[in-house]
């Protein structure tokens, strides 16, 4: 096999992983947005509930509720986040040996 077949099958497999990455990049924001808008839902609901009492969302009670959810949303987001972080790199890691590939082509 030639050293431009070769080039060629790593440029194809490149070409494949960035699109694989651009998937899984995509199913990720999906999720991050699923959970932002259920985080909305519950400070909401949160809000309501308070309305509907007559508290003040600065009432301690009402305060620690929506302190702990937003703990409890930013643990489910941190590593949605961090995943997301991961394959950004990747991608941009991956689009640059590609580049260098063409280059080297020219």
């Amino acid at each position: 096999m030639s050293a431009s077949n070769l080039s060629l099958i790593h440029a194809q497999i490149i070409i494949l992983n960035i699109e694989d990455l651009h998937h899984q990049r995509a199913d990720l924001k999906t999720e991050i947005k699923k959970v932002l808008a259920e985080k909305a839902m519950c400070r909401e609901a949160i809000t309501n509930a308070a309305h509907e009492l007559g508290m003040p969302l600065t009432h301690d009670n009402i305060a620690r509720v929506l302190f702990t959810q937003h703990q409890n949303f930013a643990k489910i987001l941190a590593p949605l986040n961090a995943s997301l972080d991961e394959i950004d790199e990747r991608y941009n890691w991956l689009q640059g040996e590609l580049n260098i590939r063409r280059c080297k082509e020219l």
